[in-house]
């Protein structure tokens, strides 16, 4: 299974406006009829990490790249499914929104890992 030739189904979230989006629709309160869905538990789970190279311009040394790991996230509820990738830093971030909008239980989710448990 290939996450990134899937990658043009889940362009709504995968694109830097369609993950904003997709984020700030966690946070919209609900509309009665989606209740019962909102009940049923969000499930998050990294799929994947693709390492995203750069090339840049410094002045004065030419050309460089630089690299960066992105965390491919699948989130399911219910039926729903959306995948989006996030660098570390945003997924941390994410983590955080999560448990502010208490869309994830503090006493069962486990501690958001250090950077370097996912580099091994």
């Amino acid at each position: 299974f290939d996450v990134m030739s899937h990658s043009h189904k889940f362009a709504d979230v995968t694109t830097d406006d369609g993950a904003k989006a997709f984020n700030e629709s966690l946070l919209v309160a609900p509309m009665p009829e989606q209740e019962a869905e909102l009940s049923t538990p969000l499930t998050i789970e990294i799929i994947d990490a693709v390492v995203r190279k750069e090339t840049f311009l410094n002045v004065g040394d030419g050309i460089g790249t630089k690299e960066h790991v992105e965390y491919i996230i699948k989130l399911t509820r219910g039926l729903e499914l959306k995948t989006l990738g996030k660098r570390y830093s945003e997924l941390q971030a994410f983590h955080q929104l999560l448990l502010e909008h208490r869309l994830i239980d503090r006493t069962r989710a486990p501690p958001f890992p250090e950077k370097h448990t996912f580099r091994d």
